[in-house]
């Protein structure tokens, strides 16, 4: 076997904040081993085989001590992994990533680290506050704040270095110290009106700036949550907030579905400055055998009731070595615009759509179209999907042939692991709508339970692409809070896009 490795990763401080090198790293994992403060949607980025370890490391709250972390990494290595450290902002800003390497280097395993954007930067600037600025500040301290439980001479000498040290000072993790700390640096001769600042849940979508002053810190961190930044100097009185942001930058949205519907909604949802957060724990199972010979479809109708189906069809093709020449003479059918775009993206234009995007409103409009023609036609949709396309043939007295090509399971690992909060929050299928409420594990009794009483006050919008997806969703909330349901009247991306403008406008 491969003597293994491990690579540490600053994963950043938020969406978007990891590195290129990161994010490569993440591509050819064998194995990573991930903390709490991450972005959830790059585990997305590890190879479907990837073995996923999580540790939950946040202060006050270790799911594994990191003496058990260290050895973790190491019995990984020693299997002949490729192992990926993945670690909220960067490994090394009080990250411990140190005595990980100390750890590695004891075994003699090989390593590397890729540096990951700190918080004690990234956070303050997305709220406004520059940690230098020309004749303001030309320096910065990073500070933990468990370094106020020490002895108290130990305690003094440091406070007393650090107000005369000069430029901004920046706690992380410190909101549970700010008493200590504002009395600290008080005590040392800091005057009490020195603009402060305490940055709480930055990047986040409750993201909030409490200014003030070190006298008013211990107020101040009363209106806070972890986890939180604390600064310290002038600069905390500047305000350089963005000003050129999207028509949905104060809204964030929950995704749950498949990996390609995530995907392809978080990037149109970020390109409005929407704060996204995707959780595609719907996995799609290739049943290829169910694919007919090619022989058997040229010049007969092909049927796809979703973009996944297209692109197992396709992706079956080229596995196979057969080329487009294969389907000469084939027409197609799909059941919506989504479904359509997908099947463009192959060099495919469909020659039917229904106007209404259900499975229903295609049988009709097939039926009708081909009502009294020999064309055959072959279905190739999802082994759990909707049989009404199939009900209304039938009724029809069309003959069809019936192509379960996929079927869907969920990954109870993808499923959330932490509270929702949220604007909104997207279900993209019935399969992944019952999913979601059945498999309540990851999120426990009590997360689920905060999360329909955030549906009942209006707190948490659901989002559903389609009628029968709301119709699942219905069976898990209350007659009222079902009401309130919004339901994509396009069974789109772009349908989702405008239930959430439309409430913006």
């Amino acid at each position: 076997m491969n003597q293994g490795k491990v690579i540490l990763v600053g994963a950043g401080c938020g969406p978007d904040l990891i590195t290129a090198a990161g994010l490569r790293e993440l591509e050819k994992a064998e194995s990573v081993v991930y903390d709490d403060l991450i972005d959830q949607g790059l585990l997305e980025y590890t190879p479907e085989d990837c073995h996923r370890i999580y540790v939950g490391k946040r202060s006050g709250r270790h799911s594994k001590a990191q003496e058990e972390i260290n050895q973790i990494l190491i019995e990984e290595a020693k299997k002949g992994y490729r192992v990926v450290r993945l670690k909220g902002g960067d490994s090394f800003v009080f990250g411990r990533g140190g005595e990980e390497i100390l750890a590695l280097q004891k075994e003699g395993i090989p390593y590397r680290m890729i540096p990951g954007v700190t918080s004690s930067v990234a956070v303050p600037e997305s709220l406004g506050i520059p940690v230098t600025h020309r004749k303001v500040a030309r320096s910065f301290s990073v500070i933990t704040g468990h370094t106020a439980d020490s002895n108290p001479q130990e305690e003094r000498e440091r406070w007393d270095a650090l107000a005369k040290v000069g430029g901004t000072l920046v706690f992380l993790m410190g909101l549970h110290s700010a008493k200590k700390i504002s009395d600290g640096l008080m005590a040392a001769g800091m005057p009490g009106d020195r603009p402060a600042s305490i940055l709480s849940r930055g990047y986040a979508v409750d993201a909030k700036r409490i200014d003030g002053d070190l006298a008013s810190l211990e107020k101040m961190a009363e209106e806070a949550s972890t986890p939180s930044v604390i600064v310290v100097g002038d600069v905390a009185a500047l305000h350089m907030e963005a000003t050129d942001q999207g028509e949905l930058s104060n809204q964030s949205v929950t995704l749950t579905g498949s990996d390609f519907f995530t995907k392809r909604l978080a990037l149109a949802l970020e390109k409005e400055g929407a704060y996204v957060r995707s959780y595609p724990y719907v996995k799609l199972i290739a049943d290829k055998d169910a694919i007919p010979e090619m022989d058997e479809l040229s010049n007969h109708w092909l049927v796809f009731t979703s973009s996944n189906g297209v692109r197992i069809f396709f992706e079956y093709l080229k596995e196979k070595k057969l080329d487009l020449r294969c389907l000469f003479g084939a027409k197609f059918a799909c059941i919506g615009a989504g479904t359509e775009k997908t099947l463009a993206e192959y060099g495919f234009y469909a020659d039917l759509i229904p106007e209404d995007y259900t499975a229903k409103a295609l049988g009709e409009k097939l039926s009708r179209d081909l009502q009294g023609s020999n064309e055959k036609i072959h279905i190739l949709r999802a082994a759990n999907g909707s049989i009404e396309l199939n009900a209304v043939l039938d009724q029809a007295g069309i003959q069809y042939q019936d192509h379960k090509i996929y079927h869907t399971v969920i990954a109870t690992d993808r499923l959330p692991q932490e509270e929702i909060h949220t604007n909104y929050l997207v279900f993209a299928s019935k399969y992944g709508a019952k999913g979601f409420f059945e498999q309540r594990d990851p999120l426990g009794i009590e997360r689920i339970q905060d999360l329909y009483k955030r549906i009942h006050t209006g707190e948490v919008r659901v989002i559903c692409i389609g009628e029968i997806t709301g119709e699942e969703v219905k069976k898990h909330l209350s007659d009222e809070d079902s009401e309130k349901l919004l339901i994509a009247k396009k069974h789109t991306v772009e349908g989702i896009l405008e239930q959430i403008r439309g409430r913006e406008e």
